[in-house]
């Protein structure tokens, strides 16, 4: 008998928005949940959906808006350098923040303190010491945990400008913050994982989903989000896919019919990229209406009615999405009409592969750029660095295909894979190969990886798909990535997991998904890689919060300091909400 799916194992800128606007941007209207005080922000290995945890949020105001108190118009009218709360006292030096009471210490770079240049001090009334200067704002307290001791504000997620030039204690915690091109309240508001949840779901259904696909929305005006529109996405299939795969999980979770219709439509959509190139077995990167706007990149064509034009080149990128999903629907949704079509278009996709000798073959009759997985291109240098994860993909493709069908010719060729060809071994060859670290390899590696170890039951088999994932694991264990936590768990019952990072990073996984550009590499708190990333920009060897870095989805770089979008695009948040709902299935998160 097939195992079960879903068993778990045990063991604008701100200065030019109203206050309002953002609000409504970034968070919904707090309800009586909201109103009880938070806790503390670490959360346990398996938390609780619906226990509330400190979230930031923030209100920006132009300068002199009469919304903003009269006395923290009064109290920004100057640069404080000196503050006293109750018995605490601070003071901010240029390169040190100063406790003068009730003890004595000084915190500058040596103690953790993230930015230098500081000319402002305040303390909150929840006694939390914030100061600021010409890199922005950060928030100290005695935490143990060294996401929790310091928080940073910096760049256009939170400030106007990163020139602050003072601060006011608001009520309830907050700060008022008076930088060079207006002011921004920053506070922290209680939400539970589920109502995070919920509001990118709404948030999603309302700017991302474009003929039941989904991706990301472009912003005609940074952060304005009544500005949204879509562009076709090389990577369509994947995004949607994700999305699917979070409410096949959810839909399994709760019941929740909503979630299964979500979902259906997203599969539906991910088989039309196949059906819409009129060649079985190759679905489209995208499509777009013929009245539609595209970015002029990448190989179009069109229809026979020449209504629609869809993009191919199609990658090993989105073979890994659509096999993934349909997996993931096939085995957690109801009974219905779906489970047929989820089985012709799995043995039209494998057919394809299986026909073309391991290639994926575009109109032209050419193998697409990345759509290789062939013996002939493993004897090559790029192939040789590629086979690790080829072969990974290719045995979960075939894998889902024998299972997803039942029929006997895929289990066939899955057992011609591993005992003709060694794709198992081949499997194992990733560090010996690796030429540079890509970090959206390491999201088709794991996606790729579930199905393998949800349906192979041959300990051998399993034992030796457990020592690739230990390869990639290297890496993927600093990263902290609920998903790839939750992954690794599922492959390793018994084994010790990660859990507590990953539901900390749950909850500091930010609400304001528009791809604000982070600048991390003036703090002084993050280490400097050794060499840039691939994409040449900046890393640090410590983790920063996710909450202070770009937002990014699974296949994004963590480490990378200085990344964004200028706040021209808002990511759709489906990567929350497959890890979200998958650790409430597996019993990860409990409810």
């Amino acid at each position: 008998m097939r195992p079960a799916f879903g068993k778990a194992s045990v063991g604008g800128p701100l200065a030019g928005m109203a206050a309002t606007a953002l609000a409504a941007a970034c968070l919904v209207e707090p309800g009586e949940a909201r109103r009880q005080d938070p806790v503390d922000p670490v959360p346990p290995a398996r938390p609780s959906a619906r226990q509330v945890y400190p979230h930031r949020a923030v209100s920006p105001y132009p300068v002199g808006a009469e919304a903003v108190p009269a006395a923290i118009t009064s109290a920004l009218g100057h640069a404080a350098t000196h503050a006293t709360r109750g018995s605490s006292s601070w003071r901010a030096e240029p390169a040190s923040l100063v406790e003068v009471a009730p003890g004595t210490r000084r915190l500058d770079r040596d103690g953790g303190l993230p930015l230098a240049g500081l000319r402002a001090v305040a303390i909150a009334t929840d006694g939390s010491v914030w100061a600021a200067g010409a890199g922005g704002v950060v928030r100290f307290t005695d935490h143990v945990h060294p996401w929790e001791r310091w928080h940073v504000f910096a760049g256009r997620r939170y400030l106007p400008s990163d020139d602050v030039l003072a601060l006011a204690a608001g009520d309830g915690g907050s700060m008022w913050v008076r930088t060079a091109r207006g002011l921004s309240h920053l506070r922290y508001e209680p939400w539970s994982l589920d109502q995070k949840a919920a509001d990118i779901e709404t948030r999603l259904r309302a700017r991302h989903v474009r003929h039941g696909l989904v991706a990301e929305s472009r912003l005609t005006h940074a952060g304005d989000l009544s500005s949204s529109h879509q562009y076709p996405n090389d990577n369509d299939g994947l995004w949607t896919a994700i999305y699917a795969a979070a409410e096949s999980y959810r839909s399994a979770a709760t019941g929740s019919r909503e979630a299964a219709e979500h979902a259906v439509a997203a599969l539906r959509a991910m088989m039309r990229l196949e059906a819409i190139t009129d060649l079985p077995g190759f679905p489209a990167r995208s499509f777009r209406h013929r009245h539609e706007p595209r970015l002029a990149d990448g190989e179009w064509h069109w229809t026979s009615d020449r209504q629609w034009e869809w993009k191919g080149d199609t990658s090993s990128d989105e073979l890994v999405g659509h096999f993934f999903a349909y997996a993931v629907g096939y085995d957690l949704l109801p009974d219905g009409p779906i489970k047929a079509e989820i089985r012709q278009v799995v043995a039209r996709i494998a057919d394809h592969l299986i026909r073309h000798k391991y290639y994926l073959v575009d109109v032209d009759g050419q193998p697409t750029r990345w759509g290789r997985y062939g013996l002939d291109y493993f004897k090559t240098p790029e192939g040789q660095e590629e086979q690790a994860l080829r072969a990974t993909e290719l045995l979960s493709h075939m894998l889902v295909a024998a299972e997803v069908t039942g029929e006997q010719r895929f289990r066939d060729e899955y057992r011609t894979l591993i005992d003709q060809h060694r794709f198992h071994e081949r499997m194992q060859t990733y560090l010996a190969n690796r030429l540079e670290l890509n970090f959206s390899d390491e999201e088709l590696a794991m996606l790729s990886f579930l199905p393998l170890f949800r349906y192979e039951r041959d300990e051998a088999l399993l034992g030796d798909y457990r020592r690739a994932m230990a390869e990639w694991w290297q890496n993927i264990r600093r990263e902290d990535s609920p998903l790839w936590i939750y992954i690794y768990a599922q492959a390793n019952p018994g084994a010790p997991a990660p859990l507590d990072r990953a539901a900390h990073a749950l909850v500091r996984m930010p609400l304001d998904l528009v791809t604000w550009t982070a600048h991390n590499s003036q703090r002084l708190d993050v280490p400097r890689a050794p060499a840039p990333s691939r994409h040449g920009h900046p890393e640090t060897t410590r983790l920063l919060p996710p909450d202070e870095r770009h937002v990014h989805k699974w296949n994004g770089n963590p480490f990378e300091l200085d990344r964004g979008h200028d706040g021209r695009s808002e990511d759709d948040g489906a990567a929350y909400l497959l890890a979200y709902w998958m650790g409430r299935h597996y019993g990860y998160i409990v409810d």
